[in-house]
């Protein structure tokens, strides 16, 4: 399974409710750009940095996925069409397949502003596909669907992909930490006195070393912006 799916996508859904409260970022550079002033008057400069750096980030993770996706899906699909006889269930799997993929295809990924909302929702939708396929019951027989769908999966490239993404996730991890450590060496003395809970967050999420259990961190990281 690909590794901390269900984080990420966590995090992705805290990201779109902050969406709506704070102005997006109109372009992959601008972390240390603040959009309005009416976000300061919310936020404090290095904070609201943080949060926008943070948001693009995640919209970069997301650009991934889709793109990736998109090749993915069209290559399951033809495998699944190519199946001399269909089950019902595989039937519903290319109805639901084609579907989210119809929808990826809809977005432009270039598009500025990023339509974070759109591919936020998208991803969404890509993780339940991965779910629902990985999630399938085990069965010895070859002819089962289950059994049908785990060779088309390894035949396009589920490995492969599944790699790509798991190290996509370890760059998004190293680029978060780089976001935070410019955001805690901007603090002043009183900001940083202020910040406290934050820094101290953050200090526990340095110092956790397995990879999947940092991600568990990310879903506190938002309570602060609330």
């Amino acid at each position: 399974m690909i590794k901390s799916w269900s984080v990420l996508l966590l995090c992705i859904c805290i990201a779109l409710q902050l969406v709506a409260s704070f102005p997006q970022p109109d372009d992959d550079n601008n972390a240390n750009a603040v959009q309005s002033s009416s976000a300061e008057n919310v936020l404090g400069l290095p904070r609201n940095q943080l949060l926008l750096g943070t948001l693009g980030i995640l919209t970069n993770q997301s650009r991934f996925i889709l793109r990736s996706s998109t090749t993915f899906m069209k290559d399951l699909i033809r495998e699944m069409n190519a199946l001399p006889e269909k089950s019902k269930a595989i039937e519903r799997n290319i109805t639901r397949v084609s579907s989210v993929l119809a929808a990826v295809e809809r977005i432009d990924l270039d598009a500025k502003p990023p339509l974070i909302n759109q591919m936020f929702a998208a991803v969404d939708e890509v993780g339940k596909i991965y779910d629902e396929f990985y999630g399938m019951p085990e069965n010895n027989d070859t002819k089962s669907d289950a059994a049908v769908l785990e060779k088309i999966f390894e035949k396009v490239g589920s490995e492969s992909l599944e790699k790509r993404f798991n190290d996509s996730l370890d760059a998004t991890l190293d680029d978060f930490m780089k976001l935070f450590d410019n955001f805690a060496t901007s603090l002043s003395e009183k900001e940083k006195q202020s910040e406290s809970q934050l820094l101290n967050w953050y200090e526990r999420f340095k110092k956790e070393e397995d990879v999947e259990k940092k991600f568990d961190h990310l879903e506190e990281f938002w309570r602060y912006f609330e």
